[in-house]
């Protein structure tokens, strides 16, 4: 179901059928690039964490459970400096980018 409203770019659809427990496999993620994109940036919220003024804010990316078989380093890299915890448990990853292990405002992997 997952692939078919990603083929159809509905992402409220999508969204909820993640929240339900289905998973973006390999083959969706390659054949969909944007509506991942998407589905992945409606998981990155303001931290918990109080900001200093003048701070960039910081942001938090909830990845759990979404059946990921590798980290979207292309879409990571635009918040390199922003993100402090990046949660990725209960995925199908084999490897983490060597970057992510560079990212001077993470403190929670």
């Amino acid at each position: 179901l997952l692939y078919v409203a990603c083929s159809s770019k509905k992402v409220e659809v999508a969204d909820f059928l993640l929240r339900r427990g289905a998973i973006i496999t390999q083959s969706i993620a390659n054949r969909f690039p944007n509506t991942v994109k998407e589905l992945l940036e409606r998981r990155v919220k303001p931290s918990t964490r109080t900001n200093k003024p003048g701070m960039v804010p910081s942001l938090t990316a909830r990845w759990r459970e979404l059946g990921l078989s590798e980290v979207p380093w292309s879409f990571l890299s635009g918040l390199f400096d922003k993100i402090t915890k990046l949660e990725l448990h209960s995925n199908r990853l084999s490897s983490l980018p060597e970057e992510i292990f560079h990212m001077p405002c993470l403190r929670t992997l």
